[in-house]
């Protein structure tokens, strides 16, 4: 680690549910890691908590209160050394803009990084509650895996350091064809239920695993209750032979289903126009469609020796190496 310069991953949960989660276990030796909250020991502590950190009753709770579960002045910033603090937008969106400014004010010698790992076009209630403090200048730099959202905002494009190895759970071990996990928002809602009518028409065997929405719900679509774990979601991408991606309005930048497509060797079919740009890009395995007639069925449904030959480069351990070259640029 630099002599001069401390790096501190403030976490929420110890990320053991997060792309990031490398950074909180023992292969780190670069990060230090702070809880983002105080710790909770009781019950009602525990209850409280959920209310304060969950979207719905957030608003409710004034600021004051809040506050006092935040943990990032906790740390000991000593005055002869420079702090950069990163936050993924899962704290950030629970943090208030004028609590970072007044900790910013009182700790002249700690940077505040945010990394964003969702399109700012996503539409999603969590990045309502960020595209706002990304913005608002209370950062020193805002880390974006959206290249594009790089360049549209003025943020910093740090690659594809973001997706970690996680342990999963096969509760289904039928094979499909083909699978998509997602959430019906935005307006792909009509695209996800029209590619499953004509795969399912085209006898392929598909698993759609869609929660399904407060409301435009698709006929004749078999929507889920709820949305499964990730753990869950990843043994059914381990009994696939092709990944489904369908991007959110307006995004451009390749979603998970790219990540688990290369970890797991398997196809990937997604209208990501901008899939041939990808690290570990084949173009054998992977293919873009546009349309439905953009795709070539008995593809989709053939089983072929894969490997990417992936080699733990999206681990967010490399972060490392990335800020190191943003500091040095500063000096």
């Amino acid at each position: 680690m630099d002599k001069t310069t401390e790096y501190i991953w403030l976490y929420r949960d110890k990320d053991k549910t997060s792309f990031f989660r490398d950074l909180v276990s023992e292969k780190n030796h670069f990060f230090i890691c702070l809880p983002a909250y105080k710790a909770v020991k009781t019950k009602a502590g525990r209850y409280w908590e959920k209310l304060m950190l969950g979207n719905r009753f957030r608003k409710m709770i004034p600021e004051k209160l809040r506050a006092r579960r935040y943990n990032i002045g906790n740390y000991e910033y000593l005055e002869d050394k420079t702090y950069v603090v990163l936050m993924g937008t899962q704290v950030v969106a629970h943090y208030s803009t004028s609590y970072l400014l007044m900790f910013k004010k009182e700790h002249p010698n700690v940077k505040l990084y945010a990394i964003a790992c969702d399109s700012m076009h996503a539409s999603s209630s969590h990045m309502d509650h960020v595209r706002d403090k990304l913005l608002s200048g209370v950062f020193d730099k805002v880390l974006t895996y959206d290249r594009f959202d790089a360049e549209e905002y003025g943020f910093t494009w740090f690659g594809y350091s973001y997706y970690s190895e996680m342990p999963y759970e096969i509760t289904d071990r039928q094979p499909y064809d083909a699978y998509f996990v997602g959430i019906d928002k935005g307006n792909r809602g009509k695209t996800i239920s029209s590619l499953y009518s004509f795969l399912v028409k085209n006898n392929v065997n598909v698993c759609f695993d869609v929660p399904r929405p407060k409301k435009n719900a698709q006929e004749d679509f078999p929507y889920i209750k709820k949305g499964i774990p990730y753990s869950e979601v990843l043994g059914k991408v381990n009994c696939t032979n092709t990944l489904i991606e369908i991007l959110q309005s307006g995004q451009q930048s390749q979603s998970l289903r790219y990540f688990e497509a290369v970890k797991f060797n398997k196809k990937l079919l997604t209208n990501n126009r901008h899939l041939s740009e990808l690290p570990y890009y084949d173009e054998r395995y992977m293919r873009f469609f546009e349309t439905e007639d953009d795709i070539d069925i008995e593809w989709v449904k053939k089983v072929e020796e894969i490997d990417y030959g992936y080699k733990g480069e999206f681990s967010p351990l490399h972060l490392e190496q990335f800020l190191k070259s943003i500091e040095d640029d500063h000096e």
